[in-house]
C-alpha cells in the first residue's frame, strides 16, 4: 500500500482523494482551459458538481445547490 493503513482514517488524507477524484476528473473530462470547461457544461451542468461539492462540508451542501445554479448563469454568460 501507498499508505499505512491507519494514515487513511486521518482528515488531510481525504483532501488528497478530494484533490484526486477532480484532477481525475478533468482529466477524464479532458477539460484544461475555461473555455473547455463551459463547453462541458454546456452539455451537462453538473459535471463536476459532485467534485466540487465535496470541498464543502455536508451542512453546506444545500447551499452550495443554489451557488451552483448561479456560478453555472454567470460562466455561460
Amino acid at each position: 500500500m501507498a499508505e499505512r493503513p491507519h494514515t487513511v482514517l486521518r482528515p488531510e488524507t481525504a483532501g488528497r482523494e478530494r484533490v484526486h477524484n477532480l484532477l481525475a476528473k478533468l482529466g477524464k473530462k479532458k477539460i484544461v482551459s475555461r473555455a473547455m470547461l463551459i463547453e462541458v457544461w454546456k452539455e451537462n451542468p453538473t459535471e463536476l458538481y459532485p467534485e466540487i461539492r465535496s470541498w464543502f462540508k455536508e451542512s453546506f451542501h444545500q447551499k452550495f445547490r443554489e451557488i451552483w445554479v448561479k456560478m453555472l448563469y454567470e460562466a455561460l454568460l
